[in-house]
């Protein structure tokens, strides 16, 4: 007996090309080490978590993400708040919503070096 396991996207170019719906032309994968992102950190207290070391990891974790895909062109980064507090109110958090509105160049992605770093409701972000 044959057992079919579908296969999942390995990519994100994978996963947009198997999530474009019918008669909507697939986009052309972006050229190599051309995407550019923002960098969003985060340290929830003083107490608990050094903020230093705190950006460096986290912004060393994002560094090798997009390793080969593109260059972080801004930092934002968060100390002593706490992943409950929606982003608007987050400083810098709302800082980098701001210059992705208000940037004339194109912005692509937001990469965080963890992703409890970004907090626990997505839905803030389109608010």
């Amino acid at each position: 007996m044959t057992v079919f396991t579908p296969s999942r996207p390995a990519t994100l170019a994978e996963w947009i090309a198997a999530t474009i719906p019918p008669g909507i032309p697939a986009l052309d994968a972006a050229p190599t080490g051309v995407l550019k992102f923002l960098f969003y950190g985060r340290a929830s207290t003083s107490e608990h978590q050094d903020p230093r070391t705190s950006r460096a990891w986290q912004l060393d974790v994002a560094h090798r993400l997009v390793d080969g895909h593109g260059t972080i062109i801004g930092e934002y980064f968060e100390t002593a708040c706490s992943r409950q507090v929606p982003w608007p109110q987050r400083p810098q958090a709302a800082a980098l919503l701001r210059a992705i509105a208000d940037s004339d160049n194109r912005i692509d992605a937001i990469v965080v070096g963890e992703y409890e770093r970004v907090g626990c409701q997505n839905s803030a972000l389109g608010r």
